[in-house]
């Protein structure tokens, strides 16, 4: 069931930047882009774990089933336009930077809700498992960055697919933590 969550949840939070990993290739070559951008998901998944533990030390579980609706608010309201304008110098240590300033409040978003429901051997095997889901993105990005017809259909659906994964995250975080139980309890 987590290995779903953790790969739709790397997907919704990254789509976005999937698109920009596409002329990011083509302008600045595959190995600094790869790179920058592990090193970005890392960083980005490093700092929603270590707010996702912090979470589950002061609040009650089903508590943090509230920051489920931010996935969902962030699904309803759509994708943040800024990724998609920023313009971009290249270099590693600039693609990951990119990386964190244009995916960073819609990842943590979405990220800190479901890790902090996650013990601290599950925030380290799923952030190893997000590296290699990064190289996997990035050489998938790689690879089509030059078909024409990919590029439109990410540019055309792109926004709907993330809408609906930040949907079902946050669903998932609300069920997962109790919070859906605890107000059925308080209901009937």
């Amino acid at each position: 069931m987590y290995i779903t969550l953790m790969t739709s949840l790397f997907i919704g939070a990254n789509l976005d930047f999937f698109i920009l990993l596409i002329p990011l290739f083509k302008k600045h070559g595959f190995k600094n882009t790869i790179i920058g951008y592990v090193f970005g998901v890392i960083g980005m998944y490093l700092i929603s774990a270590t707010m996702g533990q912090f979470i589950q030390i002061l609040l009650p579980m089903w508590v943090i089933g509230i920051l489920g609706l931010v996935p969902i608010w962030y699904g309803i309201r759509g994708g943040d336009e800024e990724a998609k304008n920023t313009k971009l110098t290249m270099s590693i240590f600039t693609v990951a930077i990119v990386y964190l300033t244009s995916c960073s409040a819609d990842n943590l978003a979405l990220y800190v809700p479901v890790l902090s429901t996650l013990s601290i051997n599950q925030s380290v095997i799923y952030g190893l498992y997000f590296i290699v889901l990064a190289i996997m993105t990035g050489i998938l990005a790689h690879r089509i960055s030059n078909i024409r017809v990919v590029t439109v259909i990410f540019d055309k659906f792109g926004d709907i697919i993330t809408r609906i994964i930040y949907i079902g995250i946050g669903l998932f975080v609300i069920i997962e933590s109790g919070l859906l139980n605890k107000i059925l309890n308080l209901l009937f």
